[in-house]
């Protein structure tokens, strides 16, 4: 928010008032000036000569000196203080409450109007996201409806447990196979993997077909489901004759018969003549239809419907994700013009005590500047009394009647405090201001936050 930036800028950290006047000529040393102009000895020097004259009127050089010292420093404290002065008077004056009051109210509206664009804009976007969630629920019902489904989509399962599963079937009655296989093999135990591999390898891949691409579609209403269930049926005939096709090719194996796949054709027609043959067998089965119902509920069963749950999901989420984007936007603002009136306030409450303590410094210096006033002429008076002492007392005659005159300095001119261009009345004033800012800029962020039909609210309209 640029002008509350703005505003917090202006109402940075004030500086002190203290009056700070410590420059060396404010400590005026009489003894040392006396000692420097050498005024007892000059004293005593001019009174041997009776000088200056007992009728003169007017000051001579050493008493000229004298003045001159003690008003050089006079002069220098009031540079000072006139520079003390007008410093802390403009900053008394020119305190930036006052000015920056209208820039805190066009800041609050300046908020509200950003607010309200960007509701306005969510609003838009949250339109076309809420149409879409609208369509995909609505062909989701049509989906459900058409197929009588009132069940939630079954989505894919961890595909480690799918996968692992059909691995794992093949593996097993690889291993189990390579057993009987491995005899009379040419190239022995590798030969009878390799073998039991193929076999192992056709009757597992068979099923995963069928349980992904044929199973599925016996749950659809259409014309072509028949077809699916002869071809479902083709593929049991097809698991019971392979297994058995397999079982013979082991006996075979085992008896070293030359061509043993040849010879497991023609005993198509005959039972398994071993008993490890017969177990094989019904393992490969077993093998086999526990791959195809891992490739079955690879996805839900009933086939399209995953892909219409998913999507309905997909642009629920999106609504979801306009609507927290548009959220964090909202409260942005807030939060940031909610920091910039925080800073105001307690820049407003600063200003006031900086404003106090500017009027109380300022009158700790102007008495301070009156009391080395009057330290002045008392050094003055000092400084004169010693060359005037030893002046007299040197004399054979009368001193100048001047010398019972004294010291004195022009008045210190001390401005008038200016006015407090800050009041407690105007505090509160600006604080009213902000509050109301602040409560206007809530209010338009809540109403903002609150227009946004959540996923939930939509849903439950969906639904009804």
């Amino acid at each position: 928010m640029g002008a509350a930036s703005a505003i917090r800028k202006a109402l940075g950290r004030s500086t002190s008032f203290e009056a700070t006047i410590d420059n060396p000529f404010l400590h005026f040393d009489t003894d040392g000036v006396a000692s420097e102009l050498r005024l007892e000895e000059r004293g005593a020097e001019n009174g041997a000569q009776d000088l200056p004259a007992s009728d003169a009127t007017g000051r001579d050089a050493v008493e000229l000196e004298i003045s001159n010292w003690v008003s050089r420093a006079w002069q220098e404290a009031s540079a000072e203080a006139d520079r003390w002065f007008l410093a802390c008077d403009q900053r008394i004056s020119n305190l930036s409450l006052l000015t920056q009051l209208p820039t805190i109210e066009s800041s609050a509206i300046q908020t509200e109007s950003q607010i309200k664009a960007e509701v306005a804009q969510a609003t838009m976007r949250l339109t076309t996201a809420r149409d879409a969630v609208a369509q995909s629920y609505s062909q989701l019902l049509s989906f459900q409806r058409d197929h009588g489904l009132n069940r939630p989509a079954n989505l894919t399962p961890s595909l480690i447990l799918t996968y692992g599963t059909i691995l794992l079937t093949w593996i097993v009655e690889t291993a189990a196979n390579s057993m009987l296989l491995r005899q009379n093999d040419d190239f022995g135990l590798l030969g009878g993997i390799g073998a039991a591999a193929v076999v192992g390898g056709i009757n597992i891949g068979v099923a995963v077909f069928a349980g992904r691409n044929i199973l599925p579609r016996l749950n659809l209403r259409s014309r072509a489901r028949p077809v699916f269930a002869l071809l479902s049926g083709l593929w049991g005939l097809f698991l019971i004759l392979w297994n058995l096709f397999a079982a013979h090719y082991r006996d075979a194996k085992v008896a070293g018969v030359e061509g043993p796949e040849f010879a497991a054709a023609a005993m198509m027609t005959q039972l398994p003549a071993s008993i490890y043959s017969w177990g094989l067998l019904i393992l490969g089965i077993i093998f086999a239809i526990i791959a195809a119902i891992a490739a079955y509920r690879m996805r839900d069963p009933f086939p399209g419907y995953a892909d219409v749950w998913e999507e309905h999901e997909r642009r629920c989420a999106d609504y979801a994700g306009e609507i927290e984007v548009a959220s964090d936007e909202l409260r942005a603002l807030h939060d940031d013009a909610s920091e910039g009136f925080t800073d105001i306030r307690t820049g407003l409450a600063r200003q006031l005590a900086d404003q106090a303590r500017a009027l109380t410094g300022r009158n700790a210096f102007a008495q301070r500047l009156t009391r080395f006033h009057a330290e002045l002429e008392q050094a003055g008076r000092q400084l004169l009394a010693v060359y005037r002492d030893r002046n007299r007392a040197a004399r054979s005659t009368p001193p100048p009647g001047h010398f019972d005159s004294g010291f004195s300095l022009a008045a210190p001119a001390i401005p008038p405090a200016p006015e407090a261009a800050l009041k407690a009345a105007d505090v509160e004033r600006g604080d009213q201001i902000l509050s109301n800012a602040q409560r206007s800029i809530s209010d338009t962020y809540l109403a903002g936050v609150h227009s946004f039909e959540t996923l939930e609210a939509l849903k439950a309209r969906l639904h009804a």
